[in-house]
C-alpha cells in the first residue's frame, strides 16, 4: 500500500468532498491539513521557522547503544523518518508512519513515512482512514489498520501520534494556531506587491470610453493594454489617447495600491505576530533579520538560543524519539537513541 506521496499543497482547496459518516473530519471542510500546507509553502517567515526548527530538532548524528539497531536504523533511513515526523509534528502537531509487519514472527519488518496530511481518524478507534486526495470525490478513500504503539502484539498498520491539546478530542491544533490570520496577511501582503509589480499600469480601474465598441475591438483593447501597459517590463510607459473635443478616454483607478513603506510596515507586524506564535523569543534565534538591539549580542544571542532549545525544541525532541525507542524495541532490536545536537549544550533534563 503506498499512499506516501508528499503534498506539496501550494494552491488552496476550496470544495471539500462528502465522506462517509465514520471518519472523523478534520476541520469543518475537512482539509485543515491542505490549509497547513498552503501556510506553510507560500510564507516564507513560517516555513523559513519551521525549518529551522527541525534542523535544531533533528540533530546532526545519532548513534545507538545497541549495535544491531543501527542497521535496522540504516534499512528504514531512520535520519529522514526522524527529521519528517518533526516537520510534521510542528506543522500539524501529530505525525503518522507505515508500518510493516514480519511474517510469521512478532516484529516489526518496516517503518515508512506517511503524509499526516491525508491520515484522518475513524470513529472505529482501531482504524484510520486515508486519501491520497481529500477534495476529489474520485480518489479511492481507504481503510487500514491503526497501529496501537502500547499492544505488544505486532499488527501491520498506520501510527498516527499526536499531541494531546486541552479542549480538543480528536485532531490537535498546531502550536503555532495562533498565528493563523498573520500568515494569511503576509501572503496576501507579498501577493500584493507582486501583483503591483507585475500590473504596473494600474491594479485595478474603470475604462470609460466615448463611443461604444464592438465585441471584438473591446477584446482588442484589452489585449493591447495588458500587453503594452502592464507588467514590470512596461513600468513608465505612457498610455496615449485620441480624443475629439469632449470625447476622451477617460481612466478611473477603483483602489490605490499600498505604498512599499505601508507593505513593510504590515509585512514587519505580521511577521513579528508569527513570531510570536512560534514562541521565539527573538527571530535572531533562529538566524532571521532582526532590528538592530534585538538579540544583536553575541552572548545574549547564544543564551537565548540554548534557553530556546532547552525549553522548545528539547522536549519535542524526546517525545518524539520515544516513540522511535518503542519502534526499535518492537522490531526486535530494544536500543536507546543518542543524538548528537547541532548545539554544544548539555542536553539532559
Amino acid at each position: 500500500m503506498d499512499i506516501i506521496q508528499l503534498n506539496c499543497q501550494t494552491n488552496k482547496r476550496k470544495y471539500s468532498r462528502n465522506v462517509p459518516t465514520d471518519i472523523v473530519r478534520w476541520g469543518k471542510d475537512n482539509l485543515f491539513p491542505d490549509e497547513i500546507l498552503y501556510l506553510y509553502w507560500n510564507s516564507p517567515t513560517q516555513q523559513g521557522i519551521l525549518n529551522r526548527k527541525m534542523k535544531l530538532t533533528s540533530g546532526q548524528s545519532y548513534s545507538f547503544s545497541n549495535p544491531d539497531a543501527e542497521f535496522f536504523a540504516k534499512d528504514i533511513d531512520f535520519a529522514n523518518l526522524f527529521s519528517r515526523s518533526i516537520l510534521d509534528f510542528y506543522l500539524y502537531n501529530a505525525f503518522s508512519l507505515q508500518i510493516i509487519e514480519r511474517t510469521f514472527r512478532n516484529e516489526i519488518a518496516d517503518i515508512q513515512y506517511q503524509d499526516t496530511s491525508l491520515v484522518r481518524l475513524n470513529t472505529n478507534k482501531t482504524k484510520l482512514s486515508l486519501s491520497s486526495n481529500w477534495s476529489n470525490s474520485k480518489s479511492e478513500i481507504l481503510t487500514v489498520d491503526k497501529f496501537d504503539l502500547q499492544n505488544d502484539e505486532i499488527n501491520a498498520g498506520f501510527l498516527f501520534y499526536t499531541a494531546e491539546m486541552p479542549g480538543l478530542a480528536n485532531y490537535p491544533n498546531p502550536s503555532w494556531f495562533s498565528g493563523i490570520k498573520s500568515i494569511e496577511t503576509e501572503i496576501a501582503l507579498i501577493e500584493n506587491a507582486y501583483q503591483f509589480i507585475n500590473n504596473a499600469f494600474m491594479p485595478s480601474g474603470i475604462l470609460k470610453l466615448p463611443s461604444k465598441l464592438s465585441p471584438e475591438e473591446m477584446a482588442l483593447l484589452r489585449e493591447k493594454i495588458k500587453s503594452e501597459l502592464t507588467g514590470a517590463e512596461n513600468t513608465g510607459k505612457i498610455m496615449t489617447v485620441q480624443s475629439d473635443e469632449n470625447k476622451t478616454v477617460e481612466w478611473i483607478p477603483l483602489a490605490q495600491p499600498i505604498e512599499s513603506a505601508g507593505v513593510q510596515g504590515y509585512l514587519d507586524m505580521t511577521r513579528m505576530n508569527i513570531i510570536i506564535a512560534n514562541s521565539l523569543t527573538s527571530p535572531t534565534i533562529l538566524g532571521l533579520p532582526a532590528p538592530a538591539g534585538l538579540g544583536d549580542s553575541g552572548g545574549n544571542l547564544a543564551v537565548g538560543l540554548e534557553s530556546y532549545f532547552m525549553l522548545e525544541l528539547l522536549p519535542v525532541q524526546n517525545k518524539i524519539k520515544a516513540v522511535f525507542e518503542q519502534l526499535f524495541k518492537k522490531a526486535g532490536v530494544p536500543t536507546e537513541i543518542v543524538i548528537e545536537n547541532n548545539l554544544q549544550i548539555e542536553t539532559k533534563i
